[in-house]
């Protein structure tokens, strides 16, 4: 299995949150990291096929430290469980 650490739109592990700005503009959310005080969740829905989808960016100290995407629903669950 190969390492993804790109996201599309120039977006990767290490940009920052002007760069998510910049490349997603007002369809990007956030809110605080349920962990971690320093960081925030900060995402983008979509559609595909019709299909909802959603990709979630960590942000820690203003700059990507992972990211995940999938399903809407699942993408955003806390630990990734109901």
């Amino acid at each position: 299995m190969a390492l993804v650490t790109g996201a599309g739109q120039g977006i990767r592990i290490g940009s920052t949150e002007a760069d998510l700005r910049r490349a997603y503009g007002s369809r990007l959310q956030n809110e605080p990291n349920h962990y971690r005080e320093d960081a925030q969740d900060m995402w983008i829905d979509s559609s595909v096929n019709g299909q909802a989808r959603s990709i979630r960016f960590v942000v820690v100290d203003g700059k990507i430290a992972n990211f995940r995407a999938g399903e809407a629903g699942p993408v955003g669950w806390i630990e990734h469980c109901l």
